[in-house]
């Protein structure tokens, strides 16, 4: 539709009729479209997540290998 307008890395569901914007990186579904998840959250984790995930997941590694 005119004046719709698509952000970057979105997402939309099958048969979505988009009025308006759509904001970077969301998932949106219906008729009209709305927003229900920001796909980009996840990756904004802070330096301190990741490394605390990064520890987790060697911990994880780790246990696998002493088996």
């Amino acid at each position: 539709l005119r004046g719709t307008t698509i952000g970057r890395g979105c997402v939309l569901g099958a048969h979505a009729v988009v009025k308006g914007d759509i904001p970077d990186y969301s998932i949106a579904v219906g008729s009209p479209a709305k927003v229900v998840k920001n796909r980009k959250v996840a990756w904004d984790a802070s330096a301190a997540q990741r490394a605390e995930l990064a520890a987790n997941l060697a911990d994880i590694e780790r246990k696998k290998a002493s088996r």
